[in-house]
């Protein structure tokens, strides 16, 4: 059953500066529905809990909390049972500060030898950890590592992917098996040739000595080169056709 919306007796006005001075978002979540209610952006729960992002049982239950105590009930936050921190106060306002750092630091480990470092105090992984992220709340952003796998040599990759003259999948003709023959001694090139997005080359021509005549230069095409091995390597990813 559809339940009446509360009156909101702050103004908007004291609303939106109590928004902009606010720091805990938890709190500001509370404050922003008083807002939407007094603003009229929202006029029923389920309006309320989809501007939010929140579930309509907890607007609801805000809502509760407004009619029974006012402002200073809504925005008061439970603190759950168990100890708040080992650490003493000013280590956590220091915490703060060096977290708020531009410059921050690299983990919640260094953040650790840190502590040690600057008050002589040894506290545990965990101490740390949960002080910074749910006392302090703190997130650290950490780069994302790369695959072991994308650290293989290219050769093996192109020996695996290339595929060879000799291959009855496909015939390809006979003026571009000299070329990959040539390449294929360079994975480095090929590669180079197959990303080339321009289709100019950067000199005359891509040169690779070719294996067992001295003196003589094999020239190719950018262009006609990654035309070409893109459609064998097409070709060669497709099944076999009997």
């Amino acid at each position: 059953m559809n339940q009446g919306m509360p009156y909101v007796w702050e103004s908007v006005e004291s609303l939106r500066e109590m928004l902009s001075k606010e720091t805990d978002g938890r709190q500001s979540k509370r404050l922003q529905l008083l807002y939407l209610l007094a603003s009229r952006q929202a006029t029923t729960r389920t309006a309320a809990a989809q501007l939010l992002g929140v579930n309509r049982e907890t607007v609801g239950q805000w809502l509760r909390q407004y009619e029974r105590g006012g402002l200073d009930r809504v925005v008061a936050i439970k603190q759950p049972p168990g100890q708040l921190s080992s650490l003493p106060e000013e280590v956590i306002d220091a915490m703060r500060g060096k977290l708020q750092d531009p410059r921050g630091v690299a983990s919640f480990k260094a953040l650790q030898e840190w502590v040690a470092r600057s008050f002589g105090l040894r506290p545990s992984y965990r101490v740390i950890h949960y002080t910074a992220t749910q006392l302090l709340g703190a997130r650290l952003a950490v780069g994302r590592r790369s695959h072991v796998k994308k650290k293989r040599d290219r050769r093996r990759l192109f020996r695996r992917v290339l595929p060879r003259a000799s291959d009855t999948r496909f015939r390809p003709p006979v003026r571009l098996i000299g070329k990959l023959r040539c390449l294929q001694r360079s994975p480095q090139r090929l590669l180079l040739a197959c990303r080339s997005r321009c289709g100019r080359p950067t000199k005359a021509g891509l040169d690779c000595s070719r294996p067992g005549a001295s003196g003589s230069r094999c020239v190719a095409s950018n262009r006609s080169l990654y035309a070409s091995t893109t459609s064998i390597l097409r070709t060669s990813m497709e099944p076999s056709r009997r």
